[in-house]
């Protein structure tokens, strides 16, 4: 399949079978980036849980797998500059694990840059911490 849909598939399956496969109970410090407002999942998390539920299908975590994805994943908005979609991921993911991206160079600066500076989803504060705050703070740099 092709970017428009294969690469969020492919994407989005093997982060899940990461949540699946126990790793993160192993590694509890281990974090994921992933672009693209989570590849989807942030929309499906709750009918994954609940599925899951009832079939564990060789699932290895000790906790709801929307637990290890809540926890380690960090999401950027690359490539997904949609009102609708950013406010289910505001909904699902914690705050502090959301940082703005554009995806060059399949999405230019200028339309991600203008999406971000205009969308009314988010508050001013949210909109310093995505932009900024949360990647200074994950990546140990020096620049407050």
């Amino acid at each position: 399949m092709s970017s428009p849909c294969g690469f969020a598939v492919e994407t989005s399956i093997h982060a899940l079978r990461l949540c699946g496969s126990g790793i993160f109970d192993d590694y509890p410090n281990l974090r994921v980036c992933v672009g693209h407002l989570g590849e989807n999942i942030p929309f499906g998390l709750w009918r994954i849980d609940a599925r899951m539920a009832f079939s564990r299908r060789g699932y290895r975590g000790e906790r709801p797998l929307g637990d290890y994805f809540r926890e380690h994943f960090h999401l950027t908005t690359s490539g997904n500059f949609d009102d609708a979609a950013f406010r289910c991921t505001l909904d699902t993911i914690d705050h502090d694990k959301i940082y703005f991206s554009a995806d060059y160079p399949f999405e230019t600066m200028d339309d991600a840059a203008a999406w971000y500076d205009s969308t009314e989803v988010i508050s001013e504060e949210d909109r310093l911490k995505f932009g900024r705050t949360n990647a200074i703070r994950l990546f140990g740099l020096d620049l407050e």
